[in-house]
């Protein structure tokens, strides 16, 4: 594991979050939530409003990268598929002049992984900004399952930062994707069948008494 550089941006930033994380626990009120009680059909109801707001902004995020990075994308693959066939159809040309063709198509695909790469990252910038404007227009995840008045019962300074939790945490699940929410679904569905199976086994002995 590399050392942490003492002069690098990222030490500061794990220094200022520490020392936020302390100063909070000092400053705010103690204790949590308490004992949530959440039916299954309103977890179910939340992921499956997620999910479809999901599939909305990733339509958007296509759209936008589509009419910003396709061009140059196609670009590059019709360089590199140029290349690739005049090196397949090579003859009587020199050591040297091969050399250079084939340093030439090395660079154009590592041009085009980077491509690729800075396209995914844009995405996934780009999703967490819509994620974070959709939830700042309403929909939410921590608000929708903790009681409103558990959460107005806190200062307001915590209200504040439950409800800025809230959008980064919706603003991340969305950026995500939807495969991401699905799967949390359906681990969430395999969780309360696995409950619910055990609750019945602990219920027979009693019947049969």
């Amino acid at each position: 594991m590399p050392a942490i550089d003492k002069y690098s941006w990222g030490f500061f930033l794990f220094v200022f979050i520490i020392a936020a994380v302390v100063f909070a626990s000092f400053w705010l009120a103690p204790g949590g939530f308490g004992v949530l009680v959440v039916a299954p059909e309103a977890v179910f109801s939340l992921l499956s409003l997620i999910f479809v707001v999901t599939l909305f902004v990733e339509r958007v995020q296509e759209v936008m990268l589509t009419n910003w990075r396709a061009a140059g994308a196609d670009a590059l693959e019709l360089d590199i598929l140029v290349l690739e066939r005049k090196l397949s159809r090579l003859a009587g040309v020199s050591q040297q002049s091969q050399e250079d063709l084939y340093a030439k198509l090395e660079r154009l695909r590592l041009q085009r992984l980077n491509y690729r790469s800075r396209t995914r990252v844009l995405a996934l910038r780009m999703g967490l900004v819509f994620g974070i404007a959709v939830s700042l227009a309403g929909v939410r995840t921590l608000e929708f399952l903790v009681p409103s008045s558990t959460v107005l019962a806190f200062g307001l300074a915590q209200q504040i930062l439950f409800h800025s939790v809230d959008v980064i945490l919706t603003g991340g699940v969305i950026a995500g994707g939807s495969d991401g929410i699905h799967k949390m679904a359906e681990l969430y569905r395999v969780f309360v069948e696995t409950k619910s199976k055990k609750e019945k086994r602990k219920l027979s002995p009693l019947k049969d008494k």
